[in-house]
């Protein structure tokens, strides 16, 4: 299983998407109940813009394990992307209680804030950024400038 895992996290840094995919349908017939595997298949789901999919690849992992702030981040940024962007808030407020200094998680609050038209509280999210991921405060201020 080890192995498997690194496998298909290097497939994913390579951006072997198809080939990651792939494997992951044969190995989750394997291991059913291994969180590890729905959250790479929600990776890969989420790079190719298949949120919906994501989106459920992520939720079966986090409920077989509920401690990982990467699958409600994941979750997070697929209901944002398919427009359920008060419930994706919620998946990026658990990423945060989990990991308070989430980059990722942070700037997926931002850009739902935007979305939803808070920009002062994005503004917020913005300013707390600013001091954990520079340059991903700086993709944060541009949506906030121009949306």
């Amino acid at each position: 299983l080890e192995l498997t895992i690194k496998l298909l996290k290097a497939l994913v840094l390579k951006g072997e998407l198809k080939k990651a995919e792939a494997l992951l349908s044969k190995v989750i017939d394997k291991w059913p109940d291994n969180d590890q595997i729905y959250g790479l298949q929600g990776i890969v789901y989420l790079k190719r813009s298949n949120y919906l999919k994501a989106f459920t690849s992520f939720s079966k992992a986090i409920a077989l394990n509920d401690r990982v702030a990467d699958y409600y981040n994941g979750a997070g940024y697929a209901l944002l992307y398919i427009g359920r962007v008060e419930e994706a808030l919620f998946d990026f407020e658990k990423a945060l209680r989990l990991k308070p200094d989430y980059a990722d998680a942070l700037a997926g609050t931002a850009y739902a804030y935007v979305e939803l038209g808070l920009k002062d509280e994005a503004l917020q999210v913005y300013k707390k950024l600013k001091n954990i991921d520079p340059s991903a405060a700086e993709e944060v201020f541009k949506a906030i400038m121009y949306k």
